[in-house]
């Protein structure tokens, strides 16, 4: 596992708890507290029931030390320089699973091996200390091949990782990326009004905004002519497209539950470390749909004012978020 934040981590421990040999590519005082802790991790809906597992901390990769299977979870921002360093030790044929958002991964991960997959994450975790870290749901993998990988190669990479979770095997790589993609930009606007950390000053108005906003990425996704990748527990296209036309005060009680459930997004822990906002996911996932948005002529409203927002208050550092209020104000005027 190269990567040991809060989704490679639990990654390791549940592979370890299904009977693997783990390996943690970890430094600094990560790897010190793995090293001396173990990974503990619990479920956000019962998080006073914590498991741990012990696994080896690698500080230096060994070329001896040839693994099945190399899981790489740093973000997209990073992957070229991981993967050179993986493939300079390993060589290129090593089977090699990527779980980056964003469709920058389907080009990246092949240039570097010829037996990449990719294994997109269902799941928010959040880091509580260096060695423990909370999961919102043992959530499932959607495992496809990339590149010149074939399906055994695919369905490899699924029977050891399906010792850790639920896994969905899907030969589309593509699509598959598209549609988490949609549901990475509840993300967006969680990060812009802060929504997780101060109650909405107006529940009624976020619910249109991300109904809104949701439906405008499944608009999108179907205009590049991309498939529905269904997920367990993720919902389908068809209730977010529908959200946005039904009437709130039915759906309201459903939303505000769903909600209180969600933990801090990635895009929300990165800018809450002082992680710059070029240096995390928002450009390859948020800013990719509005690209293609305009490529195939998609409106996209409330996608682009969210985008701009973030860029405008967050581009140059530390930023304030937006009242839900104001927010609605400004997508009510805008064109």
């Amino acid at each position: 596992m190269v990567g040991a934040g809060a989704i490679g981590a639990p990654l390791a421990a549940w592979l370890v708890e299904g009977g693997h040999a783990v390996s943690v590519y970890a430094r600094g005082a990560t790897a010190d507290a793995i090293e001396r802790e173990g990974i503990t991790w619990s479920a956000a809906d019962a998080a006073n029931v914590r498991k741990t597992e012990r696994v080896d901390v690698v500080r230096s990769l060994r070329s001896g030390d040839r693994p099945d299977l190399v899981v790489v979870t740093v973000k997209t921002p990073a992957l070229d320089e991981v993967l050179s360093l993986v493939a300079r030790t390993y060589g290129r044929e090593l089977l090699v699973a990527g779980t980056q958002n964003g469709i920058d991964v389907l080009r990246i991960l092949p240039a570097h091996f010829r037996r990449p997959v990719l294994a997109l994450v269902h799941f928010n975790g959040t880091i509580e200390a260096p060695a423990h870290f909370v999961v919102q749901s043992r959530g499932p993998l959607v495992v496809a091949p990339l590149g010149a990988a074939t399906t055994k190669d695919a369905d490899t990479a699924a029977s050891i990782l399906g010792r850790a979770t639920t896994i969905v095997r899907s030969d589309r790589a593509r699509d598959a990326a598209l549609c988490k993609m949609v549901l990475n930009l509840t993300g967006s606007l969680q990060a812009l009004t802060a929504w997780s950390e101060v109650p909405p000053d107006d529940p009624a108005a976020l619910q249109a905004l991300l109904s809104s906003m949701l439906s405008e990425g499944v608009d999108v996704v179907r205009a590049t002519g991309a498939s529905e990748v269904v997920v367990p527990g993720a919902p389908r296209w068809l209730l977010l497209a529908g959200s946005a036309m039904l009437p709130g005060t039915l759906t309201r009680p459903i939303f505000m539950r769903n909600l209180r459930k969600m933990k801090l997004s990635s895009l929300s822990q990165d800018l809450a470390r002082g992680v710059p906002l070029a240096e995390t996911e928002l450009e390859a996932i948020h800013g990719e749909l509005v690209r293609l948005a305009d490529v195939f002529g998609v409106r996209a409203k409330v996608m682009r004012l969210v985008l701009q927002e973030l860029r405008s208050r967050f581009g140059d550092g530390p930023g304030t978020p937006i009242a839900v209020s104001a927010l609605a104000r400004l997508a009510a005027s805008a064109r």
